[in-house]
């Protein structure tokens, strides 16, 4: 069975973990086509919890800073919603708790280091001949171009000048 999974990822842990999680899920309950949007949840809660739509293909996930401590629920809270998005309803599903997640005993969600820019700041002098140079390549240039016309409208002149002394 192919599983079309397409990952939204706006939080801080790896997408491929993400992925690696979500789609053993789908795997585990047939399900072969879903588009997830995984967010961070609100400061004040402190648990998983997800959105979806009966009948849907979307799953909304929101994760806590600590989500990566709580995998089994990630994987319960995520089964549960694609529980709606194959069309059963709140009294229609087992208790989340009850959900058997235990495929997912080992697997982890790492969280990704914000990569810190190690180039120094350049001094104000630095800047301003970076500019410098800039703006000397631009007239540089420009004056090339002028050159180039001025020597065309040269030869012109002098045709014409040829022209009315015969």
């Amino acid at each position: 069975m192919k599983v079309r999974l397409k990952i939204e990822n706006h939080t801080d842990y790896y997408t491929s973990d993400l992925r690696r999680l979500f789609r053993k899920c789908m795997e585990q309950e047939g399900v072969t086509n879903c588009k997830v949007i995984v967010r961070n949840s609100q400061a004040q809660t402190n648990y998983v919890h997800g959105e979806a739509r009966v009948n849907g293909v979307h799953v909304w996930m929101f994760l806590p800073e600590d989500a990566d401590k709580k995998i089994d629920s990630v994987a319960q809270v995520f089964i549960h919603e694609l529980h709606h998005n194959l069309g059963l309803q709140h009294r229609e599903m087992i208790e989340l708790q009850l959900i058997d997640v235990s495929y997912v005993a080992g697997m982890k969600l790492r969280k990704r280091v914000p990569q810190v820019n190690q180039k120094p700041e350049k001094s104000l002098q630095e800047k301003r001949y970076e500019k410098a140079l800039k703006m000397k390549e631009k007239y540089e240039k420009q004056i090339k171009q002028k050159q180039a016309l001025l020597k065309k409208w040269n030869k012109k002149v002098k045709y014409y000048e040829k022209v009315f002394k015969e």
